[in-house]
């Protein structure tokens, strides 16, 4: 695989969009590409007039500290998977 993402939202929460499931095959990093899939993430929320962008991740992970630097922050622990937090990002205007 070189990468994957999902992106979904539930029609009781229309102001909210799901990014899950973000892959970036080992021999495809350092080129960009997850940075691309966090752009494209934000250019459909905004399109689909969403305020907030949703994902969960391992907190004790490089993947964390990357959302991080891309602008999420932690919002709560997983209640069903206590290893993995919930981050947020704002995108409303």
């Amino acid at each position: 695989d070189i990468f994957r993402f999902a992106i979904y939202r539930y029609d009781d929460e229309k102001e909210i969009i799901y990014l899950s499931n973000v892959f970036v095959g080992k021999e495809h990093r350092k080129q960009g590409l997850g940075n691309s899939i966090l752009n494209a993430t934000d250019k459909i929320a905004k399109n689909l007039n969403a305020q907030t962008i949703c994902l969960k991740v391992k907190q004790d992970s490089f993947v964390h500290e990357w959302y991080e630097r891309h602008g999420y922050s932690d919002l709560s622990v997983d209640e069903e998977e206590p290893q993995l937090i919930w981050m947020t990002k704002n995108i409303g205007e």
